[in-house]
């Protein structure tokens, strides 16, 4: 994704042989390449570049990272590591395609979030509307997205029929039966799965899906519960709900997960950890919480610029 004359691309192995030599601090605990590469001889054109050896001293003594994945629905998952060192106005960009590590030197921290922005970002210039309660339990939140999912086959399955969706119900044990499916699902086709693959580097959490959350979320301004004559539970959509599972049926783009990684006693920390859900209408923008919350915003272009900003820049 990122486009500088200053670029190299090489294998995994590659990758990890690179820092041969060089002297690695804390960032590096969780990088399995390095260790990969043990025994595994860099090709000539690389061994004798010392531009890309430089670059590999710059990463190993980085002490600011920001991971991003970006992708989803119908766009390719990309994966890049922004190494950013104090006092420098540099950074390196890691990027991962499968076993492809493409390597990119920013000249200027200020041109990383506007880089980003209008490459992941949703281009809305009015202020989107806000579907989600600004804060809820992680539970609530990802059964949201799951609804949202749901919403989506049932809207294709009524196509396929000829037939129109006139208004969501389904009973509460179907919805959780597809829960547990789509938590172990790595289709990127869906909101849900990717926010299990796309947060599963900074995966401190805990979900605790108890009776007493989903009763919780069944009181919502987003959905309510009503009785079947044999007393099943079944979850109906509020209109908030509605308009939000429309918009992203129709308009949703991809989806983003962002994280800052600090070096804190050469030890690699994790802060500001959030899932991003990018439509045609606005970029939805939730951070995740170590007290097992969410908290949401939704964001014009230029909100989620400041996002990236409060992360490069910080």
């Amino acid at each position: 994704m990122v486009e500088n004359k200053l670029a190299v691309s090489l294998s995994k192995k590659d990758f990890g042989a690179i820092f041969r030599g060089t002297s690695l601090n804390g960032m590096f605990q969780f990088v399995a390449e390095i260790k990969e590469a043990v025994g595994h001889e860099l090709p000539d054109v690389h061994k004798n570049n010392a531009e890309l050896k430089s670059w590999a001293e710059f990463i190993g003594q980085s002490d600011k990272m920001v991971d991003l994945i970006h992708g989803g629905n119908k766009t390719r998952i990309e994966h890049l590591m922004v190494f950013m060192k104090e006092g420098s106005e540099e950074a390196i960009v890691v990027e991962k395609k499968n076993d492809t590590y493409s390597l990119t030197k920013m000249e200027s921290l200020e041109a990383l979030a506007p880089t980003f922005a209008y490459a992941y970002g949703a281009y809305i210039k009015e202020q989107p509307s806000q579907w989600l309660n600004e804060t809820m339990d992680l539970e609530a939140y990802l059964l949201t997205v799951h609804l949202l999912d749901i919403y989506k086959r049932i809207q294709f399955r009524t196509m396929m029929e000829y037939q129109q969706m006139t208004s969501f119900r389904m009973t509460l044990k179907e919805v959780m039966e597809h829960f547990d499916k789509s938590l172990k699902g790595r289709d990127s086709r869906w909101i849900l799965p990717n926010f299990v693959f796309f947060t599963e580097l900074f995966n401190k959490y805990k979900i605790d899906m108890t009776d007493e959350k989903i009763n919780k979320f069944l009181t919502s301004p987003l959905v309510k519960a009503e009785k079947t004559q044999n007393g099943q539970d079944i979850v109906v959509f509020t209109d908030k709900m509605a308009a939000f599972a429309d918009e992203c049926f129709n308009y949703w783009i991809t989806c983003s997960s962002l994280q800052l990684v600090r070096l804190v006693n050469n030890d690699a920390k994790s802060f500001s950890p959030q899932f991003i859900i990018h439509t045609g209408k606005g970029n939805y923008v939730t951070r995740i919480n170590k007290q097992g919350t969410v908290t949401n915003t939704s964001l014009d272009l230029a909100g989620f610029m400041k996002v990236l900003e409060g992360l490069f820049l910080a």
